[in-house]
C-alpha cells in the first residue's frame, strides 16, 4: 500500500503530461492543416491571375525555345475559327461527363481550355471541369476551376452556377468563411438567377444570419 501511495503522484504527473502532449499534438496537426490550406489558396490565386491575364490578352509573350519565334495570342477571328473547328472536342468532353466518365472528361476539358483559353465555350468548359473534380471529391481542384470561371469570365451565364458549386466545394472542405463570401456574392450580384434561388432555399449556415 505504501508503494502505491508513493507512486500515485508519479502516475498523476504522467497522466497530466500525456494530456499536454496530446493537446500539443492536436494543435500541431491543426497548424499543419492551416499551412496546407494557405499554400493551396496561394496556388488558387496564382491560377486565377493567369486566367484573368489570358482573358484580357495580357499574358506575356512566349518564346519558342527551339525556333526562337515569338508566339502571339490568337486574334478574335482566329479564336472564332478555332471554336467553329473544335466544337466536336467540346461536345466529346460533355458526352464523357454525361456518361459519368469524369476522369476521361477532365482530360478532354483541360485540353480544350489549354488550346482555346478565350473561346466562347471556355467558361462552360471550366464549369464542367470543376464539376468533374467535384464529382470525384477533389474539392480543392474544383475550387480552382470554379474561381477561374467566376473571376475571369464575370459576364458568362455560367457564373451563377459556378458560384453555387464554389459554395458547396468550400463547405465540403469546411471553409465556411469562404463559402459565405461566395454565397453573398451570388445572392447580391445574381439574385434573380436559378442558382441564387437554389442557394437561398437549400444552403444554410449554422449560427449565422447569412442564409
Amino acid at each position: 500500500m505504501k508503494t502505491i501511495f508513493y507512486l500515485l503522484p508519479v502516475l498523476l504527473l504522467s497522466c497530466s503530461s500525456m494530456k499536454e502532449i496530446n493537446h500539443f499534438d492536436k494543435r500541431l496537426l491543426g497548424l499543419e492543416k492551416q499551412i496546407i490550406f494557405l499554400k493551396k489558396n496561394i496556388e488558387i490565386q496564382h491560377e486565377i491571375m493567369k486566367a484573368i491575364e489570358i482573358k484580357l490578352g495580357i499574358r506575356p509573350k512566349k518564346i519558342d525555345g527551339e525556333k526562337g519565334e515569338v508566339l502571339e495570342s490568337p486574334s478574335t477571328v482566329d479564336q472564332l475559327e478555332e471554336l467553329n473547328s473544335n466544337t466536336p472536342d467540346y461536345d466529346k468532353a460533355v458526352g464523357l461527363y454525361k456518361s459519368e466518365r469524369y476522369e476521361d472528361a477532365e482530360i478532354q476539358f483541360e485540353r480544350f481550355i489549354r488550346d482555346y483559353p478565350n473561346a466562347e465555350l471556355t467558361p462552360n468548359a471550366l464549369y464542367y471541369l470543376g464539376s468533374c473534380h467535384f464529382k470525384l471529391a477533389n474539392y480543392l481542384l474544383a475550387i480552382i476551376e470554379f474561381q477561374k470561371l467566376t473571376d475571369a469570365f464575370k459576364e458568362s451565364d455560367r457564373v451563377p452556377d459556378g458560384l453555387l458549386k464554389l459554395i458547396l466545394a468550400y463547405k465540403a472542405i469546411n471553409d465556411l468563411e469562404s463559402a459565405k463570401i461566395s454565397y453573398k456574392r451570388l445572392v447580391k450580384e445574381y439574385g434573380n438567377s436559378d442558382a441564387a434561388k437554389t442557394a437561398i432555399r437549400d444552403i444554410k449556415f449554422e449560427d449565422s444570419d447569412d442564409e
